[in-house]
């Protein structure tokens, strides 16, 4: 029986260039490359003995001419594309010298991770996908902290003037609750006070997995505690 051999595990520094109004730069990649002219965000693969934001530097500065000067670890996210596996390292990049150009024959172009893409652009790397949409999700979100009926419409008081200060996304998690009273409707009610309050607002409400799963047919999502995204 022969044995199928593992796809190569490539390790890769990539930047999340923002600018102030929080747009994002993206670039084609070059033809002589694997997925010529598709659209990713720049970066390259780390070299032996490179740390990922000395990788992400010299990448940036090999692919758009620019010096790096404040990188803030983002997020590692393994892709598994169909001949290699890639650990892809994102740094935000908020702060560099030089202006981004064009330095491998590709196009660049700048886009809001809120707004369509340009027809510009053209196809988007599957690693990138995932990206773009985690770009929409706001910086901070508020936890709810109800700890049982008699508490909700203090909840709900705080919870509209969190909305007027301009939180967009929102946490139930009633961990007390739910072990004092499982599945309990007066819970429920609470987690659909606060959706609609939350819709009101244009915000979003995840239902931590504490709950009922089949709450989140009630919710905008599903937070997952760590041992329960373990069993998935």
């Amino acid at each position: 029986m022969t044995t199928k051999p593992h796809p190569p595990y490539v390790r890769v520094a990539v930047g999340v260039i923002l600018d102030p109004v929080g747009h994002v730069l993206l670039g084609s990649r070059p033809a002589d490359k694997p997925w010529p002219h598709w659209w990713e965000l720049p970066g390259g693969k780390i070299e032996t003995n490179e740390s990922v934001p000395q990788a992400l530097i010299r990448e940036l500065h090999e692919e758009i001419g620019i010096h790096a000067t404040t990188l803030l670890p983002w997020i590692r996210y393994i892709h598994h594309y169909p001949r290699s596996t890639v650990e892809l390292n994102f740094y935000q990049v908020t702060e560099w010298q030089g202006t981004p150009t064009p330095q491998e024959n590709q196009q660049l172009a700048w886009c809001h991770p809120d707004q369509p893409i340009p027809l510009t652009i053209g196809p988007i790397l599957p690693a990138t996908f995932p990206i773009l949409r985690w770009l929409r999700l706001p910086k901070h979100y508020l936890l709810s902290n109800i700890g049982q009926k008699s508490g909700v419409s203090v909840w709900l008081e705080k919870l509209h003037q969190a909305l007027q200060q301009g939180v967009r996304l929102v946490q139930f998690r009633e961990p007390a609750w739910e072990s004092t009273h499982p599945n309990d409707p007066d819970c429920l009610a609470a987690l659909q006070q606060t959706v609609d309050l939350c819709h009101q607002w244009g915000a979003r409400c995840l239902v931590n997995s504490v709950h009922p799963w089949d709450w989140v047919g009630y919710a905008d999502g599903l937070h997952l505690r760590s041992h329960d995204a373990a069993r998935l």
